[in-house]
């Protein structure tokens, strides 16, 4: 599993590779997630949330979900579905990058 702040046009977004306790954390909080919601797409430019790359075996939501603004987004096969964050999951992943001294490119 990877996780990226989704920042960067043209570059390759910082991010991390969670720790096996980190994992464990953000599958609990995932499986907290709600009914499908209803939301914008993210901006084109700038902050655009974080991406959880390689998540198949972390949540039966997708492989590759992107949390932004109380909502968790994946999309497959050309349909994107999104999910309301009661879980926290945007909040703890700010908490994560923080960690590991990515924060001064949070917005």
């Amino acid at each position: 599993m990877r996780i990226e702040i989704d920042i960067y046009s043209g570059r390759p977004n910082p991010g991390w590779n969670p720790t096996p306790d980190e994992e464990v954390q953000l599958r609990r909080l995932l499986r907290r997630v709600t009914a499908p919601s209803e939301a914008p797409a993210p901006e084109d430019l700038g902050y655009r949330g974080f991406l959880v790359l390689d998540a198949t075996d972390a949540t039966s939501l997708g492989s590759q979900l992107r949390v932004y603004r109380g909502r968790i987004y994946s999309e497959a096969r050309g349909a994107r579905r999104a999910w309301a964050d009661f879980g926290g999951v945007e909040d703890w992943l700010r908490q994560q990058a923080i960690h590991h001294g990515l924060g001064d490119l949070l917005p």
